[in-house]
């Protein structure tokens, strides 16, 4: 039964769109959030406000960066490992942390790939829905065919 219904039957099958379909929701978010945070920060720079609300969004980055590698691990099955490039003290203040997570390599990229998971969540959401539809127009096209008088047109 098993070989009949192949990948039918497998929940991966399921996850995977789900995941692609959670890209444009979750994309708009992280989008918003950091763009708005750092052109707010930006902007307030010059009255000295701007520099904590920008290391605070580069840093909150890390943890939406590493919800995300949650999300495709659970969903996706993958073993994304955490970044191991921080070097950590026992007796570090809250200056150093900060200082070694801004230079940090994976902070950055993280902080990329949030921002670019916004029009690769558009393409992916128009992509999944349009299949999902079209394949479900086609699969129930045979029971709605006996319900138009002409027949189904398929093109001329």
């Amino acid at each position: 039964m098993s070989q009949t219904l192949g990948s039918v039957i497998r929940p991966q099958t399921y996850r995977n769109p789900l995941y692609l379909l959670l890209t444009f929701p979750l994309g708009r978010l992280y989008f918003v959030v950091l763009t708005t945070g750092l052109t707010l920060g930006i902007g307030l720079v010059v009255t000295l406000l701007g520099i904590p609300l920008l290391i605070a969004v580069v840093i909150g980055s890390r943890r939406l960066a590493s919800f995300e590698r949650r999300l495709a691990n659970n969903l996706l099955g993958l073993g994304i490992q955490a970044p191991d490039d921080m070097e950590t003290g026992v007796d570090e203040g809250i200056w150093s942390r900060a200082r070694t997570r801004l230079t940090a390599r994976s902070t950055w990229v993280g902080l990329c790939y949030l921002l670019l998971k916004f029009p690769v969540g558009i393409a992916s959401f128009t992509l999944v829905v349009t299949t999902l539809t079209v394949s479900i127009g086609l699969l129930t096209a045979p029971l709605t065919y006996s319900l138009v008088e002409d027949g189904i047109q398929l093109g001329v």
